[in-house]
């Protein structure tokens, strides 16, 4: 038998292994990059995580730097984030293929901005219970920082901010952005292959390659997994799970697919749901919410708002109830809370503050839900095939409760008493078997929402 031969036999039956074994089968490399304040943070979620991270001395390939550097995770951006005046050695890049970086964070209206530069980015360094990673890509050395930056201008590689003026950026400055989708009108830079969760180039010292490496990522209480595996993804595709399928941007420069952001359907109150794209933001603790002014006959307008501090322009809502619903509709994931209700902003999915805007462009609908939604779910991105899940963050010891059924009354028992009072003693309810056919269906309602959270 020939070699050529041999080799595609061999291909031939691999790929028929994983074609039955399932997606991940085929992928076992994997590696936990820990928040530095996962034991330490009793309500997860409540404020930023941080990861430390070292760099090469110089450009690819050289050896590692000893300082350690502490950015927190932020997946409403793309791209790591550092002072240029904390990179040992940096000079402003004069060579005819420098690049002009910029980073505009949409929320806090901040502009940085410096010269993209390539390195090796360490993970895990001197860990003994993770991997090392090394991720290989460019970086954003900043220079400056515009604060208030609410009309950004772009005018090829420059960008600016008419009547501010920039400043020196804090020397603590630090953000790694893994944020998929983020690429738009305010940050045309945030290409995939600025992602540094998925330019991994080694683990533990060996390559991150396929099919032992499948590259994507999962976020939990405990920190950043990179690397799907047929044993990793289980809570998020146990019981045929939906996911959701991403949709694809052009790809324009990068090595990497860039995929759009989740898609979601956001009501308030009795309102109509208004789709919108979804943003599952760990660098805030607050929600933005942009709706239409009006829709379907509905004034959202009109929903009890004030200003978000004295003087500000922006609102945020006063009361109301809101409910995020992810894509796809079939999954049953969904964030659901009640503006300012103390108790589920202390250790549940509802955010500090919810910033509010109207206003008739229906490109500019979206919900950033914040930080606290991650008390609910643990998420997996699949950027290999564009794909992601939700899965409950935490599970049911026992497991989904099971269903005890109610069996429904006799035939000659009325379950509506015509009295208008009924004597001492009785009860004023109908007894439970009245209602035997709703509560059934409610209790698997529950249960079928558990399941799908990923919980059995």
């Amino acid at each position: 038998m020939s070699l050529i031969l041999s080799i595609l036999i061999t291909s031939s039956l691999y790929l028929f292994h994983l074609a039955r074994a399932g997606p991940y089968a085929g992928s076992v490399v994997q590696a936990l990059i820990p928040f530095a304040e996962a034991d330490s943070m009793t309500t997860p979620f409540t404020s930023r995580y941080h990861v430390p991270i070292q760099l090469s001395t110089g450009p690819p390939g050289t050896r590692i730097n000893t300082q350690v550097y502490r950015p927190f995770v932020d997946t409403g951006t793309t791209g790591i984030v550092l002072p240029a005046a904390r990179i040992p050695g940096f000079t402003v890049p004069t060579d005819p293929g420098a690049e002009r970086g910029w980073q505009y964070l949409t929320s806090s209206k901040i502009l940085y901005g410096g010269w993209w530069i390539e390195k090796d980015v360490y993970f895990n360094v001197n860990n003994h219970d993770n991997p090392p990673v090394k991720s290989t890509l460019k970086i954003l050395a900043v220079t400056e920082r515009t604060e208030g930056c609410n009309d950004l201008q772009i005018n090829g590689e420059i960008y600016t901010c008419p009547g501010k003026s920039p400043t020196p950026p804090p020397m603590g400055l630090g953000i790694l952005g893994i944020g998929f989708g983020r690429r738009g009108a305010d940050q045309p830079q945030a290409f995939a292959h600025r992602n540094p969760a998925l330019t991994v180039s080694t683990i533990g010292g060996r390559a991150a390659t396929w099919p032992t490496f499948h590259r994507g990522y999962q976020i939990d209480r405990r920190g950043i997994t990179l690397g799907l595996t047929d044993s990793n993804m289980v809570p998020f595709t146990i019981g045929g799970q939906p996911y959701a399928q991403l949709r694809v941007k052009l790809n324009l420069g990068s090595r990497f697919t860039d995929w759009q952001s989740l898609r979601s359907c956001v009501s308030i109150n009795s309102s109509p749901c208004v789709p919108m794209p979804a943003l599952l933001d760990t660098g805030v603790t607050q929600s933005y919410l942009h709706m239409p002014r009006n829709y379907m006959g509905w004034n959202f307008n009109s929903l009890p708002k004030s200003p978000v501090a004295p003087g500000s322009t922006d609102n945020k809502l006063d009361a109301g109830h809101v409910r995020i619903d992810f894509w796809p509709p079939e999954g049953h994931k969904n964030e659901d809370f009640s503006v300012g209700d103390a108790a589920t902003i202390a250790s549940g999915v509802t955010p500090d503050i919810v910033v509010f805007y109207v206003n008739n462009d229906p490109n500019s609908f979206r919900v950033n839900t914040g930080m606290h939604v991650y008390r609910k779910y643990k998420v997996a991105f699949d950027s290999v095939w564009g794909r992601f899940w939700l899965a409950a963050a935490d599970c049911p010891r026992s497991g989904c409760p099971p269903c005890v059924p109610v069996h429904p009354c006799p035939g000659n028992l009325a379950c509506t008493d015509p009295r208008p009072h009924k004597p001492e003693g009785e009860d004023e309810e109908d007894p439970p078997c009245c209602n035997a056919a709703a509560a059934n269906a409610e209790c698997e309602r529950q249960r079928e929402e558990c399941r799908w959270a990923g919980c059995f």
